[in-house]
């Protein structure tokens, strides 16, 4: 640097510094960068496998639950299909009487009224399983609702010889979807009498507590052993594994749809069953106010 008076030089000054220093600092950056970079790139590919591992597991959820139901719907109708195809090949043999050809129809009848039942059954699961059964919620007189369908099965219950006794309350009304409001009543009766004593009863009651409705729909039948209880709200769970003795096989569908429906209205069902001596099923459902309808 020069030192100048009036345009005149007067003498130049130079300082000297040491490097050392500054080669020190950039000799650590470089190995923190050396260490941390590798340790960067390690951290980012495991964040993203969990990332990823994470985003995957519905969609390999779904996928799994598509294939199970695929599954499980195709050996539903397989077998009532099977034994369709066989009685009518049966039914065209040449030497076939009368007799046989009527109980062979018969049969076929009995088959047939199991796929028709359990159809639409499996397009309401499929639906749910795919999000897209949306509830058209609205006031539900949940107790006329039950009144009507106990009628409806009050045939099938006389054919079982298994009395419908009913204590309903009056005018109990809840926020929901009457359609499945009604599937729910008519899995729960309809099992009840399936599995119910012949010459015994089903009892049917609903009545206010709290801000809910409970109802309860309790037989006098062979109920379920405790260590099968926590499996009967699965799907395609054959309660005749459990239930041995019952004549007729169900699709193993009805329970699992009625414990979606109850959850679905912000509800809770439990089952309380002592083998043979009976099973009640008991659930409560949010109570709608009387000044909200």
């Amino acid at each position: 640097m020069a030192m100048t008076r009036e345009t005149q030089v007067i003498c130049w000054v130079r300082g000297v510094a040491s490097l050392s220093a500054f080669s020190q600092i950039n000799s650590i950056l470089l190995n923190l960068l050396f260490i941390v970079c590798p340790l960067l790139a390690v951290l980012a590919i495991i964040s993203g496998y969990f990332i990823t591992g994470k985003a995957l597991k519905p969609v390999e959820a779904a996928l799994e639950n598509e294939k199970r139901f695929t599954a499980d719907a195709s050996h539903e109708l397989r077998t009532p299909t099977a034994v369709i195809l066989s009685q009518c090949e049966y039914v065209l043999l040449p030497d076939t009487t009368r007799e046989e050809m009527t109980e062979c129809i018969e049969v076929i009848l009995g088959q047939s009224r199991k796929i028709s039942a359990l159809i639409p059954q499996l397009l309401m699961l499929a639906r749910q399983d795919a999000a897209k059964e949306r509830l058209e919620l609205e006031p539900v007189n949940i107790s006329m609702l039950t009144e009507i369908v106990a009628g409806e099965l009050d045939a099938s219950a006389t054919r079982n010889n298994i009395r419908l006794r009913l204590d309903i309350e009056d005018n109990l009304v809840v926020r929901g979807d009457q359609n499945l409001l009604m599937r729910l009543m008519v899995n729960l009766i309809d099992n009840s009498i399936q599995y119910g004593k012949c010459g015994g009863s089903t009892w049917i009651t609903l009545q206010k507590k709290g801000n809910y409705v409970e109802g309860c729909v309790q037989d006098d039948g062979i109920g379920i052993a405790p260590e099968h209880q926590k499996d009967i709200w699965k799907r395609f769970y054959r309660e005749d594994k459990v239930r041995k003795g019952t004549q007729e096989t169900h699709s193993g569908l009805g329970l699992s749809m009625v414990l979606w429906i109850v959850e679905a209205h912000g509800g809770t069902i439990r089952a309380d069953s002592r083998e043979g001596e009976g099973t009640a099923f008991i659930f409560l459902l949010p109570l709608l106010k009387k000044d909200t309808f």
